[in-house]
């Protein structure tokens, strides 16, 4: 911390002077790296750990006497020096954690008598490593009359892309419609990892709403994707 300080006098000598005051604050208890750790973009199936050193900076010998955490499906540890002046904290992401945010707070109560706890925190996002975009197709505004006309209308194709986003292990198998009228075509975009599904619209159509499903059968389980729109 540095702090200027102005100082006005009445002395025709020395009118106006600065004081400068320096001082390095230092936490009683000292987390390293940080008490905030991010673990990014995880996908779903990996396991992954961080871990907080906590160490006494006063030299006064401590415990931790609890953990209180918000994400029970964490995992947690606590190894204390045999001087019990540091110790390990280390947090495990589970394989089988749910997708969705990673909220990893955590309050530890210590026995040290300036610091009466600590708070750390560990963030991140959990996704499924099968993507599917978009997840579910549209066909707005389609003119009955029109579209039976023109057969070849670029709003009668869709575009689906599967892929999996941890190496070359995703294959399709089939793609079906309970829309009797919606054609696919599979294309590769990278061998064995990422596909585009061509989906068409094959007139005649009738007056309606479209209310069916799409259902990609890959090797890592099947995809349904909702397909909506409305014919007038």
């Amino acid at each position: 911390i540095h702090k200027t300080i102005n100082v006005v006098t009445s002395d025709p000598k020395l009118s106006n002077f600065q004081l400068g005051v320096k001082a390095v604050v230092k936490s009683i208890l000292h987390v390293q790296p940080s008490e905030n750790q991010q673990l990014g973009l995880v996908y779903k199936g990996q396991s992954q750990e961080r871990t907080f050193t906590i160490s006494s900076e006063d030299g006064t010998p401590f415990e931790i006497t609890s953990v209180q955490a918000d994400d029970a499906a964490l995992q947690w540890d606590i190894k204390m020096e045999e001087d019990k002046k540091s110790a390990t904290f280390k947090v495990v992401l589970p394989a089988d954690h749910a997708v969705g945010p990673i909220n990893g707070r955590f309050v530890l109560a210590t026995s040290h008598p300036k610091v009466d706890k600590l708070n750390l925190n560990l963030f991140g996002t959990i996704r499924d490593p099968l993507t599917v975009y978009p997840p579910q197709v549209v066909y707005s505004g389609l003119n009955r009359n029109y579209v039976n006309e023109h057969p070849e209308d670029i709003n009668l194709n869709k575009t689906v892309t599967v892929a999996f986003e941890m190496g070359p292990e995703l294959q399709i198998h089939n793609v079906t419609s309970s829309l009797k009228n919606l054609t696919s075509e599979v294309q590769t975009i990278t061998p064995n990892q990422r596909y585009s599904v061509k989906l068409k619209l094959v007139p005649p159509l009738e007056i309606g709403n479209i209310d069916a499903a799409l259902t990609i059968e890959t090797s890592k389980g099947p995809i349904t994707v909702p397909v909506r729109g409305k014919i007038f």
